[in-house]
């Protein structure tokens, strides 16, 4: 998430963002975390690279999966 207003970007509102979802949407949808960072990668259109934002996440998995023991 970008938020507009860093004061308010702590693990109150993510937990806030977290009970909204679960409340609005089914529990497979809502999300398990909230990260927020500073500027999240877009076109030059404005329109988000979700591949990229994706790529993030699946590189932390794939990370910590290959560093689990095997077994």
């Amino acid at each position: 998430m970008e938020p507009a207003n860093w004061a308010e970007a702590n693990q109150d509102l993510a937990n806030e963002l977290k009970a909204f979802a679960r409340e609005n949407v089914g529990p497979i949808k809502a999300p398990k975390q909230v990260d927020f960072v500073q500027a999240l990668p877009r076109e030059p259109t404005g329109k988000l690279y979700k591949r990229l934002v994706r790529d993030a996440y699946w590189t932390k998995h794939k990370a910590a999966a290959d560093a689990a023991p095997a077994g």
